[in-house]
């Protein structure tokens, strides 16, 4: 990694040095006094020591930040610094590291983010030390760390030296969890009474041991239990548990974006999406379409799993609002493939109305016939409550300017 190059300042408190060595100067050329030009040689002495030092003590230095991963809002993350001293003889002394992080939404966003910094009183030649600090940010999305700067008073305070580093990575913050509420339990039980689950036979592979019976034909020889049938003189074949997996659909509507929808109930709608997603991929089994109509829109398929449920919350972390309706585009591939037992659950930030005005376009007819039928969540009707909230050990503020809390540990 090529290192910058290094600068050297002056700190506040060294400008009052400098006014009393101007103040030896001047009388000493003035009244030729010889104590006074041995005197200001003796000031000057500590400075071109500081700024060979403070110099010295950053060149060769490397660093590499290690960030975690699977980060939901208002959990603390730990974010380790490693540096390393390339020089074969002189050791690094009082080495500061600053750091920053800022929310990236298409650009690095202009607002000033607090900085962390952390210390590392020595380093020798050749060797490796790490440092790190803690923060908890509040917003999901994606961040930018760093860049980092290296810096260095050594050894009296007079001058700091510094130098950047090209350091920057990408840290994604996930949409954050709640809990799914009674009142939602009693919709989805009240919506799946009118709809045919589909039974997927997979053999003895199929559920969890339940019991044993008698032989019935058609059953296979391999589910026979030959200890319990030469006990009974007759043939008794084991019992398995059939699971019933229903494909879901879910849909998130954050399409049709103005000034009366909150952001409140933005996130609340993505929280909830994230919650539903959570818990049905927690159950492995079962086909899942998800929808994001979003700025950036997408539709993806897949079997829930806990490699999909990652998938699915990194592109829901960066989901923003939009004034389009991407859905009407992503409507036609979002029921592809799907049947009419399916399940659609529907979610937005703001009533789900005019269905025929916004999909009238569509090759195959108004999507009613479809639509119909799927559960629709308002995140900003009042009665969503009932539905959804967020984890009360978990819940942060959203701050307006995003200015994430750093603790710098040594």
């Amino acid at each position: 990694m090529l290192q910058n190059r290094i600068r050297t300042s002056i700190p506040i408190s060294t400008w009052a040095y400098l006014a009393i060595l101007g103040v030896i100067i001047v009388g000493a050329i003035m009244r030729e006094i010889n104590l006074l030009i041995v005197l200001a040689g003796l000031m000057v002495g500590p400075l071109v020591i500081s700024w060979q030092l403070s110099r010295g003590t950053l060149r060769k230095l490397t660093a590499r930040r290690t960030l975690p991963t699977n980060t939901f809002p208002g959990q603390p993350l730990r974010i380790e610094i490693e540096l390393t001293n390339n020089r074969h003889r002189l050791d690094s002394w009082a080495v500061r590291v600053h750091d920053q992080i800022q929310l990236i939404k298409q650009a690095p966003t202009k607002t000033p983010t607090q900085p962390a910094i952390c210390f590392l009183p020595h380093l020798p030649a050749g060797a490796t030390g790490r440092t790190g600090y803690d923060a908890v940010l509040s917003v999901r999305g994606r961040y930018q760390v760093g860049p980092l700067r290296l810096s260095s008073q050594i050894p009296a305070g007079l001058l700091e030296s510094r130098v950047p580093l090209a350091n920057v990575d990408e840290l994604l913050i996930w949409p954050q969890l709640g809990i799914l509420k009674s009142g939602w339990h009693q919709l989805a039980r009240f919506d799946q009474s009118g709809h045919q689950t589909r039974s997927r036979h997979q053999g003895i592979s199929e559920g969890d041991f339940f019991g044993l019976r008698e032989w019935r034909s058609g059953d296979s020889r391999r589910w026979i239990h030959w200890r319990s049938s030469a006990k009974r003189n007759d043939l008794i074949v084991r019992q398995f548990e059939q699971q019933r997996h229903q494909d879901l659909v879910v849909i998130l509507d954050l399409g049709r974006h103005t000034d009366n929808v909150s952001s409140a109930a933005i996130e609340l709608a993505i929280s909830f999406a994230a919650t539903l997603l959570s818990e049905r991929c927690q159950k492995a089994g079962g086909g899942l379409t998800v929808t994001i109509a979003a700025d950036q829109p997408r539709c993806v398929r897949g079997t829930a799993s806990g490699p999909f449920l990652h998938e699915l919350l990194n592109q829901l972390a960066e989901a923003e609002p939009t004034a389009a309706d991407p859905l009407a585009d992503l409507l036609a591939e979002t029921l592809q493939g799907t049947s009419p037992s399916d399940r659609i659950i529907w979610i937005a930030p703001q009533p789900i109305t005019g269905l025929d005005e916004r999909f009238a376009r569509q090759d195959d007819g108004p999507p009613s016939a479809r639509l119909s039928d799927a559960i629709r969540v308002d995140a900003s009707d009042i009665n969503f409550a009932n539905l959804f909230e967020l984890n009360e050990s978990e819940r942060t503020s959203v701050s307006p300017a995003h200015r994430p809390a750093l603790e710098p540990t040594r």
